[in-house]
């Protein structure tokens, strides 16, 4: 589950990294050609925005359900190592 989370988290950047220039271009070109196509830029942008958000969500039920198996691993290493007699 760890590598699974690690290996998510590095496609997640390589793709951010990718739309991250993407963006740049688009907004390069904005700034080129003008605002006479500000209706595709904005289309563009918020395609671009919608998939960050996808990507973003997707990552954080992962990091969600990776604490929860931490927290049910804890859960079980101390009810193992619970002691009565200590008490």
């Amino acid at each position: 589950m760890e590598q699974e989370l690690i290996k998510s988290h590095m496609e997640f950047l390589k793709e951010e990294s990718i739309l991250l220039k993407e963006e740049s271009k688009l907004l390069n070109k904005l700034q080129n050609i003008g605002e006479n196509d500000i209706d595709g830029y904005v289309n563009e942008i918020e395609m671009k925005v919608n998939k960050k958000l996808g990507m973003y969500v997707k990552l954080k039920n992962m990091i969600e359900e990776f604490k929860k198996h931490l927290n049910e691993e804890e859960e079980m290493h101390t009810k193992i190592n619970f002691n009565p007699s200590s008490l």
